[in-house]
């Protein structure tokens, strides 16, 4: 009987070491200023089950508000829409006894109040009105509130899309923030916690005056399908780590926003993972003063439209504290698993470490952002150990794609073929019982200089202007069609855009596309690429750009929010000294007219003849037409290009004729 005890005893310290791979201890600024402990000192734990119960036990300065209480919240409090204040208090700790503690349309006022820890519940307004946020942390006039912790919580909205796409819907504001720091409110730690499906998140500072030196920290937090104010920051210095945003797409467009720097904030912020979103950091010159940050180890993946664009703090801080940071990498499956309610299980559960240390992997090279011309090949070189085991396999990651495994060293994986843009390369080491450590390394692919080769359009274009698609030129604008270098447009000699209230200096023909369709260009090579256009009603759409013809990704330039009349752009993400794509999206309700384009062809595009040498060995052979379709099948009687691709890598091509 002893000898089960002791097995039984044994597994139950396996799986509890096991489900606990990570220390959800304090830290931050929470620590700091005499740290944050809430009610750990209390003698018992007093159990509340509705909003009086729960009211009674939090207290106030009058009665009992500062003596050290741990308040267990069992089952949903609702108290509807009406807030329980924690005023003037101190010394609480209050955590939901299980997975299933849930306190909704139940505001917690915190104000002037120090020493506080919630843990472990579940909280939501919906279907309340007014502008109330979840919980809200103020201070009065002469107090502040200080040493905070907010830890394994969930905070989000039952009614996603009416909230959070639908701007106009009377959903979006049917309460404010899910979480609100105000005033002369510091040294707060937020981590751990899962904020979602809600338009509005978390505004630190009230108003533009409102720029008080408060501290706070943001860490190992999972955001999604948020709106904005990711958080919206102003005022004092904040460390924003280890937490992953991701946004929301609906019909093609992303709508979130996260980290906002605002008036005389001081941010840093460190290796967080953000995807699906229009803005990553940023701040707004509308904005009354300008907020800072800086930024280091941060994965912005191709789906983020703008990246970090917050203005540099001349003087980034350091925090008076360290802590132990996970890789960019790590983070998407890290807090899937880990961040929200269910995690802990009591208000002391602080995890632990399973005894087995994590291995240690390095990345040798390339170092962090090098650049490479493209078509470029990068190979990615790594170390990994391990101090208490073996590594069993190492990962190699383009973005979130998983393209190799090796089991044994040297780690090396070489990326082939990358046209431009930036790239986030991740390699992940396994120990033998499981544990893994990641590292990240980003690289820029910038296409090389092209020299003009001249216009697509042949000599009749002029060098420094416009090919128009006018009568004159009808016979090159409907060869084009015909041959399939523009493809999903109609051409139409008398075209003409008609704009009463702003007159359009424009040509008479255009190629057009019809109301919600699009066209595709199929250019040999590029090396500049600028449209004038036109419409009667204001523009909408987008133009995207692929170097296959199948794979566009997200848009390189949208039309968007421009008027009626003409419209020039330029898109010099549209280079490349081989065949490349553009299609140009017309979302509007009526025709876009394309008038002129001026397209300018790279000097070793496939028209360029070349010698072929035979000492090499040709291991891909392809043919394209001579407006850089790349053909399967050869006709008769027709000029073609022949690409031959050698053993050494090299590339060269020749015009040939099919009998």
């Amino acid at each position: 009987m002893k000898n089960i005890y002791y097995f039984l005893l044994f597994c139950f310290c396996v799986l509890t070491s096991s489900v606990y791979a990570q220390d959800f201890s304090c830290v931050g600024f929470a620590t700091q200023n005499g740290g944050t402990t809430g009610g750990n000192s209390a003698t018992s734990i007093i159990d509340v089950h509705n909003a009086a119960e729960l009211a009674e036990a939090i207290g106030t300065k009058k009665n009992g508000g500062t003596t050290p209480r741990i308040i267990r919240v069992n089952g949903t409090i609702n108290n509807g829409g009406t807030a329980i204040p924690i005023k003037e208090c101190a010394n609480l700790t209050i955590f939901g006894a299980d997975g299933n503690a849930f306190i909704e349309q139940t505001p917690l006022i915190i104000t002037s109040s120090s020493n506080i820890i919630i843990r472990n519940i579940k909280f939501t307004m919906t279907g309340s009105g007014g502008g109330k946020d979840i919980i809200e942390i103020t201070t009065t006039s002469s107090n502040k509130s200080q040493n905070i912790w907010i830890d394994h919580c969930e905070f989000y909205n039952e009614t996603p899309k009416a909230s959070v796409v639908d701007a106009d819907s009377s959903e979006k504001d049917k309460y404010d923030g899910l979480l609100d720091i105000k005033k002369n409110s510091e040294y707060i730690t937020v981590s751990w916690c899962y904020f979602h499906d809600h338009y509005k998140s978390i505004l630190i500072g009230f108003t533009a005056t409102d720029t008080y030196d408060r501290k706070i920290t943001i860490h190992h937090n999972r955001f999604v399908r948020l709106n904005s104010r990711v958080p919206s920051f102003r005022g004092g210095t904040g460390h924003i780590y280890n937490n992953y945003f991701e946004g929301w797409l609906e019909n093609g467009k992303y709508y979130s926003n996260c980290i906002h720097t605002r008036e005389g904030c001081n941010l840093l912020v460190e290796n967080n993972y953000f995807t699906k979103l229009v803005k990553g950091v940023y701040w707004e010159p509308k904005d009354a003063a300008e907020g800072f940050a800086s930024g280091t180890g941060n994965y912005f993946d191709s789906t983020v439209e703008s990246g970090f664009t917050s203005r540099a703090a001349s003087s980034p801080f350091t925090p008076p504290y360290t802590v132990e940071q996970n890789d960019a990498m790590e983070l998407p499956d890290l807090l899937a698993q880990y961040a929200g309610v269910g995690v802990i299980t009591n208000y002391d559960d602080y995890g632990s470490q399973d005894g087995n240390k994590a291995p240690v992997v390095q990345i040798t090279s390339p170092v962090e952002g090098a650049s490479f011309d493209a078509p470029a090949d990068v190979t990615v070189s790594a170390n990994a150990t391990d101090e208490d085991g073996e590594i069993a396999k190492v990962e190699f990651y383009n973005g979130n794609t998983l393209v190799e495994t090796l089991n044994a060293a040297p780690y090396t994986y070489s990326f082939t073929g990358l046209v431009a843009g930036t790239y986030s390369f991740a390699v992940k080491a396994y120990d033998n019982e499981g544990k893994f450590a990641s590292r990240s390394v980003t690289v820029t692919v910038n296409n090389p200089s092209l020299s003009d080769a001249g216009s697509l359009f042949g000599e009749n274009a002029p060098a420094d202007d416009y090919f128009w698609f006018n009568e004159t030129n009808a016979s090159v604008a409907e060869a084009m069609i015909q041959n399939g270098t523009f493809s999903g447009c109609k051409f139409d000699a008398t075209k003409q855009t008609l704009n009463k209230e702003t007159p359009l200096d424009d040509h008479v023909g255009a190629i057009y596309i019809a109301k919600e369709t699009s066209m595709t260009m199929a250019l040999p090579s590029c090396s500049l690429f600028k449209l004038y256009l036109g419409r009667g009603g204001d523009f909408k759409g987008n133009i995207y750009v692929s170097m296959d013809g199948t794979n566009w990704g997200m848009a390189i330039a949208s039309l968007d929010g421009n008027k009626k009349g003409k419209l020039e752009i330029t898109c010099p993400e549209v280079s490349s000294a081989s065949p490349i794509y553009v299609k140009i999206e017309n979302t509007s309700t009526g025709d876009l007219n394309i008038h002129g384009a001026n397209i300018r062809l790279a000097s070793n595009n496939p028209n360029n003849v070349s010698t072929v040498n035979n000492n090499r060995a040709i291991i891909r052979t392809r043919y394209y037409n001579l407006s850089g379709v790349q053909v399967r099948e050869l006709t008769g009687n027709m000029i073609y290009i022949q690409e031959n691709i050698y053993d050494d890598g090299s590339v060269e091509r020749e015009k040939m004729i099919k009998r």
